[in-house]
């Protein structure tokens, strides 16, 4: 917890996330919902891309505020609109379960597919599960398989 409050001394914004990450989970600190959406909105307020996506994932699953999937909606795409890739996961993921949007599988391999030109792990992952079931693409097991090592 040194390191981030030395971070954010620093202005390092993605820090004000981080330790707000921390308070939320109760990771090196007791759970605190209020001091985790403190930090997480500052950061998200000052435009780090991270603290966005980390301020939508709390509104869209109800984690220290109340539920919101539009709020979450509006921020994913506010950061996925940067082409930050783990804000083009999230909501890709929204868009492929119709959480807050209209299904839309073809949006959400837009948007996988660019939090996987973008190097995120996760945006990998997500295309290797399209292809292998076939999910707004045909099957094909061969390209699947040529995601899956590429999140690794």
């Amino acid at each position: 917890m040194r390191l981030f409050r030395l971070a954010i001394e620093d202005g390092d914004m993605e820090a004000y996330a981080e330790l707000g990450q921390s308070y939320l989970y109760g990771d090196g600190v007791e759970k605190d919902f209020n001091e985790a959406l403190r930090l997480t909105r500052i950061a998200a307020d000052m435009g780090n891309n991270f603290g966005i996506v980390c301020l939508g994932s709390m509104y869209e699953v109800g984690d220290g505020v109340e539920r919101d999937e539009e709020e979450a909606i509006r921020l994913y795409r506010l950061a996925a609109d940067d082409e930050y890739g783990y804000a083009c996961v999230r909501l890709g993921r929204c868009y492929s379960r119709g959480i807050g949007v209209e299904k839309d599988i073809e949006e959400a391999m837009r948007l996988f597919r660019i939090a996987a030109e973008k190097e995120h792990p996760s945006g990998f992952v997500e295309l290797g599960v399209c292809y292998r079931d076939g999910t707004g693409v045909e099957q094909d097991f061969q390209e699947a398989v040529r995601f899956f090592p590429a999140c690794c």
